[in-house]
């Protein structure tokens, strides 16, 4: 089994407000755990799409997928009641399409001034409903039950299917018998 590493930032200590979304030219609000956009006089979620800094990885069925979490924590321990949550999907007009998830238990020590965690990860396993031949996106969150505390921008281009051959190798006949 090959493990592949990506590192995202979560959006923690990002100011509530409007910014300017560079990449799908576009004002997007931010209220401190979920992205909008102005549509029709409306707010609506939406997601962040940022272009992968990393050339994509590629991998094929049977590989994972391991994406750490690159974030500030300041506050209480955090020992249970929190996932680092993942996906791997692709962009479906702006909104991303989930295609393979994983999680991980997320514990915290107490921290009283923001500090740095570089290491909390999870895995997700590459299965055959990611298509050969695809490149996909990813994103992670941090959730407490079910309300999401902190999320990444999605990060398009990261993965690649290679898909793989069929390779028949000392093909020869076994036996024959009358039947």
């Amino acid at each position: 089994m090959k493990t592949l590493e990506i590192v995202l930032p979560l959006q923690v200590g990002r100011s509530p407000g409007w910014y300017w979304d560079q990449n799908q030219g576009r004002p997007i609000y931010w209220d401190g755990k979920l992205w909008y956009e102005y549509s029709a006089g409306v707010l609506r979620a939406t997601t962040v799409w940022e272009p992968s800094p990393n050339d994509p990885i590629v991998v094929t069925v049977g590989d994972t997928v391991k994406i750490t979490a690159d974030f500030y924590y300041q506050g209480p321990a955090i020992t249970s009641g929190y996932t680092l949550y993942g996906a791997i999907g692709t962009n479906v007009l702006g909104i991303f399409n989930e295609k393979l998830a994983g999680q991980s238990t997320l514990t915290l020590p107490q921290c009283t001034s923001p500090t740095r965690f570089i290491d909390r990860f999870l895995t997700i396993p590459v299965t055959a409903a990611l298509g050969a031949g695809a490149t996909y996106a990813i994103y992670i969150k941090v959730m407490s039950d079910s309300s999401d505390v902190a999320i990444s921008s999605a990060w398009e281009n990261c993965i690649t299917v290679q898909g793989v051959t069929p390779t028949f190798s000392n093909f020869t006949i076994g036996s024959y018998s009358k039947v």
